[in-house]
């Protein structure tokens, strides 16, 4: 493997229209991973675009990001909170991860927020990976003073989302990381950590990211979110695959960790949540 073989599998990822806004860590990551297992260019590239589409392309595309931005664009400066928030409905509505929690995010949110003692206590919302999930602050009840902080891989996804923010009237900020690739910076902490339907596409990427990542993260709550069927709507005991993979997560966490969590399952019919709470040494944690 050589560093012009991977140069020359990015140059092809960045010049295709799905993938050419991706951040340049996240290519850089998936040519390395595809050219070392296979001889050619040309056959790495295409092993590369597979993986992203995997992994990122499936859920969210270039014409995706473009109906995003023409509905943003067309809200008038004296655009009132209804008026962005049905924009935001209706944005989130194109995409089947995003559409399907709309029946139930203003129940979960309150249930979540709870937890971390009110909307007027959480002071940093830190959102990883966040895919269309900012557009869903009309629904959170979150002050406008809360910093609301959202990463993921696309550069042109997180300029939508910060104008969003804007938009909306919410602090915080928008910015392009691979949590693949380096870790976060010193100043991406919250007072809650939404890693929602995430960890799989860690795990389908470099298996045990997700343990790491829970490691690394210091927050006293983390809230993991997992789907209960495919993007095709088939179950396959998929409720009970995560159910099993998020408790071990908890339970390697409790042992290697320098601190420990409890963790709450919170259902609904189309999402699992679990609820990570940072407890004191001398707090017996729940059965």
């Amino acid at each position: 493997m050589t560093d012009a073989r991977i140069e020359e599998v990015v140059a092809q990822l960045r010049a295709s229209r799905k993938y050419a806004t991706l951040g340049i860590e996240t290519l850089e990551r998936m040519a390395a991973w595809a050219c070392a297992r296979h001889s050619s260019a040309r056959s790495a590239t295409r092993a590369a675009r597979a993986k992203l589409h995997q992994v990122y392309g499936a859920y969210l595309g270039a014409q995706d990001l473009t109906a995003i931005e023409r509905r943003l664009a067309s809200l008038p400066a004296s655009a009132g909170r209804d008026e962005v928030a049905a924009a935001a409905r209706a944005i989130l509505t194109r995409h089947a991860s995003s559409a399907e929690r709309l029946g139930f995010m203003e129940s979960a949110y309150r249930l979540i927020f709870e937890r971390a003692g009110g909307t007027e206590r959480i002071e940093r919302v830190l959102d990883l990976a966040c895919g269309l999930h900012p557009f869903t602050l009309p629904w959170m009840g979150l002050s406008p003073r809360t910093q609301y902080l959202a990463c993921d891989l696309d550069t042109r996804l997180t300029e939508v989302i910060g104008g969003f923010l804007r938009r909306w009237g919410q602090a915080g900020r928008a910015w392009t990381h691979d949590l693949l690739s380096r870790r976060l910076p010193a100043d991406a902490r919250g007072d809650v950590v939404l890693l929602l339907k995430t960890l799989p596409c860690l795990e389908r990427q470099e298996r045990g990211s997700s343990l790491r990542l829970l490691q690394s993260l210091d927050a006293p709550l983390i809230v993991l979110s997992f789907p209960t069927r495919s993007l095709g709507g088939r179950e396959k005991g998929m409720r009970e695959q995560y159910d099993a993979f998020a408790r071990e997560l908890v339970t390697l966490r409790n042992a290697r960790g320098v601190d420990r969590v409890s963790c709450t399952r919170l259902a609904f019919p189309e999402e699992t949540f679990y609820l990570l709470e940072r407890k004191s040494s001398n707090e017996r944690l729940p059965e």
